[in-house]
């Protein structure tokens, strides 16, 4: 005599040991609510009954009521002492009688059945709800938002107010920090995610009442027939070993519960192309950590062959999964052909590898089943592939010399990778190029680094010529054979030097700029990644000086050396040397032979801050360069005494203070006459090895030109500086008169003469007075070197007789200074671009003085040159300034 519901909860209770609360919970629910609320008295009713409530469960407030009524009529035997009772503790009477004595037929009908099990001790918690839950399985609700959840059918509930579950009050908002908008976190709340209502009224709006928390799990435990069944995403899972699938159940639209199953299971045939694809393909199943299924070791090959286990816990199985290493080394072979030789045939070698596998490989998804497999079959080399397996009958041999894993760059070994990726940015050839030599690396050597890209890359530059330049080289084949045999480019664009070969071997006028920006397809340009000290990638790109201009921008942490440089650097580097007291050093030396590239190291001496040592330098380039300042210094000091001797003979320049006034001081004068000379006696290079012979060699040869060689130096100048005054006064002579008026001065100290000499210079245009100006700048012994001086008498010379000629013939002059006009003024751009190597500013400073010979060829023929020049000499030279600078 009891609701169906109610009668499945008390059915469900006999599995769960809850019956004995079960008879009171449902036998309470099957009458009206025995607690009273007088409207007179609502407050001292809501504290009454306050001390029967239960913070998880309206339902177990019905059971503290029976506990609590039943424990007192025990003691109370009178009807009217037990009235009193319920008056006290605003209960119906009637009500609790009618309770009790639907207990009592809910007892004997369960007795009648011969199921009734009352449990002795006190039921749990999970218990006593999930045969609530078994009876109102439709009841259940998921939390929105406070006070509202949403039901079966996606319904909103709202909470009904008198439910200890409902929250009352407004959570306080935490006020945002001042000066900014910080977000508010959301507020906490004890309410639970999941409930089960004992009822759904419909009023002012659905209310949800007699309510309590569960565990959603249970929904699908209890009532697997009502849920739907869905599996999504089948996925191999390295953690567990096999290939695992979502499951999801939902009880009218509400996911009740989300879990991992085995796919293998339901469907078994997709699930062995997902292992066979991601775990035996792609190799993706040794999980990154320890899981308990599976003992991990850090080596990922270590792990498959030693420490794979079965699900049973059995010892590592005696196929060690050879097949893997060696499909994995087929594969890698037939990669590394792919990614050189280009092949674009070839298809997809993993989908034929997972072909080799789905032929052999049937309902196996996961590794206990792969391992049974192995075990029982006898043929141990089954599942290893053949090359004819994955490529069929194409070759895959190629010339491994062609392609270098490794080139030197600045004599260092850098790392080269291929990729045969068409259409993405790391296509083709990538250098790992260091960030210690990325600023001295020559960028056509980067380009030209792989001998079998060459003849392709020439043959793809050939094509993309304009057509009349096309013409002239046709046909190809012979000229790419030729080219790549004797074209070797060392400069910092490969387009300028093949332009100048070309011009050179087949006399085709041809510049850089005649390529079009997109002559070579994407994988024949070299890929540059810049690696950085902490061995990450800093800046990538194709074009080394825009990768150049990038790091300036990026600040690059310097990294802590490694031990072995540590190491290398404590034995071989010395500091405050003032004499060779060491050892010779070796050109080379290598620092560590470990795993990967080897690192070398360059031995040379270094100046800095007044000090001389030995150090360790990153390329052989920097090493040279710095030894030659080192070396130098050393030279210096081992010839000081003599130097002290050529300082005091210099005195001697004093006597040229009125000639050299216009120019500077006296004492600025003997200043640069010492430097002069140590620039020709101290030695200005230094060679690989830097050795004790080279040292000795070096002081002997500074000793063997000091006799004389102070009064040479004062002999020269002064005959520069009679000369310049011969200049300066034809100069003046041919000047147009002038406004300007100098009052007589007095002067302390001839070097204010210049004040008096430049002031009417500046007012003048004369371009022979800038020749001068140009030709003999202030302080010019520090930029003509000891060996040039006796030439500047002859250059002046030729300017004083251009200037007397000019006056007679100023057209000529003019005819002869406009075939001058283009080299002068490539001079003067040149001398704005900054020059990024030794190379470049020495064919500058070539060209400087080339130009002044041609002077002398133009305007003083009889004073002769001191080598050939020409126009065409002069073109030729500047052509390669350019190569150089470019």
């Amino acid at each position: 005599p009891i609701d169906p519901t109610l009668g499945r909860m008390l059915l469900q209770s006999q599995r769960e040991h809850a019956t004995r609360e079960l008879l009171i919970i449902a036998s309470g629910l099957s009458i009206q609510d025995p607690r009273e609320r007088p409207l007179d008295q609502k407050d001292a009713a809501a504290a009454a009954h306050k001390h029967f409530s239960d913070p998880k469960s309206d339902f177990l407030a019905l059971l503290n009521i029976w506990n609590a009524v039943h424990d007192e009529w025990e003691k109370l035997r009178g009807q009217s002492q037990r009235r009193k009772f319920c008056r006290q503790h605003f209960l119906s009477y009637l009500r609790m009688r009618e309770w009790q004595d639907l207990y009592a037929q809910l007892h004997d009908s369960l007795e009648e059945l011969g199921t009734v099990r009352l449990n002795e001790s006190n039921a749990a918690y999970e218990a006593i709800h999930r045969s609530i839950l078994a009876g109102l399985i439709g009841h259940v609700a998921t939390r929105e938002e406070r006070n509202v959840y949403k039901g079966a059918g996606n319904r909103p509930l709202a909470l009904f107010p008198g439910s200890v579950i409902y929250e009352r009050g407004v959570p306080a908002k935490k006020p945002g920090a001042r000066g900014g908008k910080t977000p508010v976190p959301k507020p906490k709340t004890n309410q639970q995610q999941w409930i089960v209502a004992g009822e759904i009224v419909e009023t002012s709006q659905l209310f949800a009442r007699t309510l309590a928390g569960i565990d959603p799990q249970w929904i699908f435990q209890l009532a697997p027939h009502v849920c739907k069944v869905t599996h999504r995403n089948p996925h191999w899972s390295p953690e567990a070993g096999r290939v695992l699938a979502e499951e999801v159940a939902t009880l009218h639209g509400l996911e009740v519960q989300r879990r991992k199953v085995a796919y293998g299971n339901i469907n078994a045939k997709e699930a062995t192309e997902i292992f066979i694809r991601a775990a035996l393909v792609e190799e993706n199943w040794v999980p990154t950590q320890t899981t308990g299924r599976m003992r991990v070791a850090e080596n990922a090959r270590e792990a498959i062959q030693n420490e794979l286990v079965t699900d049973q816990g059995e010892s590592p199985l005696p196929a060690t999964y050879r097949f893997l290493e060696h499909n994995r080394a087929v594969r890698e072979k037939i990669e590394n052909w792919q990614t050189r030789v280009r092949r674009y045939d070839l298809g997809d070698v993993d989908q034929r590898l997972f072909e080799f596998y789905a032929r052999r490989l049937e309902n196996i998804s996961s590794i206990h089943e792969l391992n049974r497999l192995l075990r029982d079959h006898t043929e141990a080399d089954f599942l290893c592939a053949t090359e004819a397996d994955l490529v069929g009958d194409k070759s895959i041999l190629y010339d491994e010399s062609a392609f270098p894993d490794a080139i030197h760059v600045n004599g260092q070994p850098v790392g080269v990778s291929y990729a045969y990726a068409p259409g993405e940015e790391h296509d083709g050839v990538t250098i790992k190029l260091p960030f210690t030599v990325v600023h001295t690396a020559s960028a056509a050597w980067l380009e030209w680094a792989v001998p079998g890209l060459r003849e392709e890359k020439i043959a793809e530059l050939l094509r993309a010529l304009p057509k009349s330049i096309r013409r002239e080289l046709m046909p190809f084949p012979p000229k790419v054979t030729e080219i790549v045999r004797d074209f070797r480019p060392s400069s910092h664009s490969l387009l300028s030097e093949l332009a100048r070969f070309l011009t050179q071997r087949y006399g085709v006028e041809l510049k850089a700029s005649d390529w079009p920006a997109d002559a070579l397809p994407m994988h024949l340009r070299s890929r540059v990644e810049v690696i950085g000290g902490n061995e990450k990638i800093v800046a990538a790109g194709r074009d080394l000086n825009v990768l150049r201009d990038q790091l300036q921008q990026v600040p690059i942490v310097p990294a802590k050396e490694p031990q072995a440089w540590q190491r290398a650097a404590q034995q071989w580097e010395r500091f405050g040397i003032t004499t060779w007291s060491f050892a010779d050093l070796p050109e080379r030396i290598t620092v560590s032979e470990g795993p990967g590239l080897p690192l070398y190291a360059w031995p040379g001496l270094e100046f800095v801050e007044g000090n001389v040592n030995v150090r360790l330098f990153r390329t052989p380039e920097v090493s040279r360069e710095q030894s030659a300042i080192g070396l130098r210094r050393l030279v210096e000091l081992a010839i000081q005494k003599d130097l002290g001797w050529i300082e005091k003979d210099l005195r001697a320049l004093s006597k040229l203070g009125p000639p050299y006034a216009p120019l500077g001081s006296v004492e600025e004068l003997q200043e640069t006459a010492l430097e002069n000379l140590k620039g020709y006696l101290l030695p200005g290079e230094a060679t690989l090895p830097v050795t004790q012979q080279q040292f000795e060699r070096a002081v002997a040869h500074a000793r063997e030109r000091l006799p004389g060689l102070a009064p040479r130096l004062i002999d020269t100048v002064s005959a520069i500086l009679q000369q310049r005054q011969q200049v300066a006064q034809r100069l003046s002579a041919a000047m147009p008169a002038t406004a300007v008026t100098l009052k007589p001065k007095s002067f302390n100290d001839f070097s204010q003469l210049s004040t008096l000499v430049r002031a009417p210079a500046a007012a003048i245009s004369n371009p022979l007075a800038a020749e001068l100006a140009s030709l003999l700048p202030p302080r010019f012994l520090e930029s003509v070197t000891f060996e040039r001086l006796p030439h500047l008498v002859r250059y002046l010379k030729a300017l004083f007789i251009r200037a007397e000629r000019a006056a007679l013939n100023p057209a000529k002059d003019r005819e002869r200074a406009d075939q001058l006009t283009p080299f002068t003024q490539a001079l003067k751009q040149l001398t704005l671009t900054k020059m990024g190597s030794v190379e470049a500013r020495q064919a500058v400073e070539e060209f400087r003085w080339l130009i002044e010979e041609f002077k002398v060829s133009l305007f003083a023929q009889e004073l002769r040159t001191a080598v050939p020049v020409s126009p065409n000499r002069l073109d030729e030279q500047l052509c390669r300034i350019r190569i150089l600078v470019s």
